[in-house]
């Protein structure tokens, strides 16, 4: 039986980062967000829901244009639960597949949207990784070249750090690497101590 890890936190809160630290100690990834991005533009099925609903602009020359989306979606939340609505099942249906291609492994699902899609009872675990705002939004300018406007309009899409900690059985707070790396040592220890 694998053993499926789901790895969460809000935009900028270092959750690849994590994610590579306990990859280094055993197990595979799924990235749910970076899948997300690859089936919407290879399935046909997603791409004809999208178009039905947002129109051709959506793909231009069979590319989805990921940017004008963002700025329809994240002004809009009937929006966006309708894009999540398409792309979240889909990416459930992949994962699943992907899990039973890892038999008996330790799985670390990354997804930014666990707790906000209400899917935690899915996994044997759920860590959260944690940043104060100001941190986050420091990373998010340095990765994403986009204004404060962009990066809270984005968080305000997200559940806080606070309504999701009493959900998740892990937090990671991610300010000093040197903690970071300490923190999943430890909860890495209980998984495998619980699992054996």
């Amino acid at each position: 039986m694998s053993l499926k890890i789901g790895i969460t936190g809000g935009i900028g809160s270092g959750k690849s980062t994590i994610l590579k630290m306990f990859l280094e100690l055993g197990g595979v990834a799924y990235y749910a967000d970076m899948r997300a991005k690859e089936l919407i533009n290879t399935s046909p099925e997603i791409k004809q829901q999208i178009i039905s609903i947002f129109g051709k602009k959506a793909y231009q020359d069979e590319i989805y244009q990921a940017s004008w989306m963002a700025s329809i979606v994240f002004k809009n939340r009937f929006l966006l639960h309708k894009l999540n609505n398409i792309v979240h099942p889909a990416v459930w249906k992949d994962f699943h597949e992907f899990c039973n291609s890892h038999p008996n492994q330790i799985i670390f699902y990354e997804a930014a949207l666990i707790f906000e899609n209400q899917n935690h009872h899915l996994f044997d675990k759920t860590i959260l990784v944690s940043a104060p705002i100001n941190i986050k939004t420091e990373r998010i300018k340095e990765r994403d070249n986009i204004s404060e406007t962009q990066i809270h309009a984005r968080m305000s899409n997200q559940l806080s750090d606070e309504e999701k900690r009493p959900l998740a059985d892990f937090e990671i707070i991610n300010t000093d690497l040197e903690s970071t790396r300490k923190q999943v040592l430890d909860i890495y220890k209980e998984i495998i101590d619980d699992r054996y």
